[in-house]
């Protein structure tokens, strides 16, 4: 991309929090995954990782709605 002079880009700021993130989920997702597998199983540990996204991803809704309805 290029900028005129005298230009900024303008970013979010929550762009370094969540490469900071990405950069991380990696190496830990990497670290977990052999012992999880050998301890549960293939099946289970499908099983567990989505109960989790489920799990986390309803808490994360429950969350910002109370925000919002708080906001209101």
């Amino acid at each position: 991309m290029l900028l005129k002079p005298g230009r900024t880009l303008r970013t979010s700021p929550y762009r370094p929090a969540s490469s900071a993130v990405h950069v991380l989920a990696v190496p830990l997702g990497t670290a977990l995954r052999g012992p999880l597998v050998a301890g549960l199983g293939a099946r289970e540990t499908l099983l567990v990782s989505a109960a989790s996204i489920v799990l986390l991803g309803s808490a994360a809704a429950g969350t910002a709605r109370a925000w919002r309805d708080r906001r209101q």
